[in-house]
């Protein structure tokens, strides 16, 4: 038996070390396979590897025991073994995971000291289900991944409790649907319309689409997003909507599962779009009277505009600066010693850019 067993663990490619960050994946498993591996704490205090279990999961396998799975040979210290109604299993092959399956460990012939569970699963790809490692001692709940090692540590301590050979067993539940917790339309100065949402417990997500509506009831996708935190994270994303039309819009976005039924967040409104006046610089009234002219800065760049009033021999009769800080300014300007006759209005922006207005003064 104990040739086999060795042959067994070559077969498998498994690759131990002592430091939890270098254990490596086994290369070439193609059946799910969850093995989970008892290290202890030697006398000089480094962590060994001092047993372990495998289960291999396909539904040719059989629940009950039979000559596919090995029964565990006691070691003298820190037996794990998996059982199974009457049997210690070292290696149990069974049908393929579902939300009943109770994987029930038995821990015996353990010392007072530091010990850790290792739990490297392998093509384990059941999106819809969680697992879970249950401490009866400590009663506790730990979440197991089931597509990267959990590194579970313990101790046994004094309390005979402790030592409960059955302290630990691992449950499997449903996995709970990603859930959105916020979502936002909002039309933006230019009139496109951002549309922001958040979501939490992220898992089993093939993709979002956002969705349009010019109604609030008749849907059509207008983009997609791929998750970014498919492992039950709490993400944020974006979508700007640039050819939203002046209406009123409605936004709602679906999460669509590997598998399963789609997850839709609620509907929200971004109102109307704003039609700005279009962008221009007039000078009124003309002509002028009293020398006041009133000029209105319409929807221009913001900035330091230079403004200039020469007469019709080319001479600077007056000049001043504006500084341009919101989309529309009126203001009034008074021009000592402006006679009747024509006059050029010069206007330059920060850019360099001029405008040019003719007024005629009485």
């Amino acid at each position: 038996m104990k040739n086999f067993l060795l042959t067994f663990f070559c077969l498998s490619g498994i690759i131990h070390t002592t430091n939890a960050q270098n254990i490596f994946s086994r290369e070439g498993v193609t059946v799910p396979t969850l093995e989970i591996n008892l290290y202890a704490r030697a006398m000089n205090g480094s962590m060994f590897l001092a047993d372990g279990v495998l289960q291999n999961f396909n539904n040719n396998y059989s629940a009950a025991v039979d000559n596919m799975d090995v029964r565990k040979f006691m070691n003298a210290t820190d037996n794990l073994a998996i059982k199974n109604g009457d049997y210690n299993l070292i290696v149990e092959r069974r049908p393929n995971i579902c939300t009943t399956d109770t994987l029930v460990l038995m821990l015996t012939g353990t010392r007072v000291a530091p010990y850790r569970f290792e739990i490297d699963p392998s093509v384990l790809n059941y999106s819809g289900i969680k697992a879970f490692m249950i401490d009866k001692f400590l009663k506790t709940e730990i979440p197991v991944s089931l597509t990267s090692v959990t590194s579970i540590s313990f101790n046994i301590t004094t309390d005979a409790q402790s030592r409960m050979a059955n302290r630990f067993m691992m449950i499997y539940r449903m996995q709970d649907p990603v859930r959105f917790t916020s979502i936002k339309a909002v039309r933006k100065m230019d009139n496109s319309i951002s549309t922001t949402f958040q979501t939490e417990n992220e898992n089993n997500v093939n993709s979002y689409v956002v969705e349009k509506s010019n109604d609030g009831v008749n849907f059509e996708p207008v983009a997609s997003q791929m998750p970014t935190a498919n492992n039950f994270g709490n993400p944020y994303y974006s979508y700007i909507d640039m050819h939203a039309n002046m209406d009123v819009q409605w936004y709602r976005v679906k999460a669509n599962p590997i598998n399963g039924t789609a997850v839709y967040s609620m509907v929200v409104k971004a109102d109307k779009g704003i039609v700005k006046a279009p962008m221009s610089i007039s000078v009124y009234p003309n002509p002028v009277s009293g020398g006041i002219i009133n000029i209105d800065f319409t929807e221009q760049p913001f900035g330091l505009y230079k403004i200039l009033v020469i007469d019709s021999r080319g001479q600077v009769l007056h000049s001043e600066n504006v500084n341009l800080q919101k989309d529309n300014l009126q203001m009034k300007m008074g021009v000592a010693g402006l006679t009747s006759g024509i006059y050029r209005i010069l206007l330059v922006d920060a850019a360099g850019n001029k405008s040019v207005k003719t007024i005629v003064a009485k």
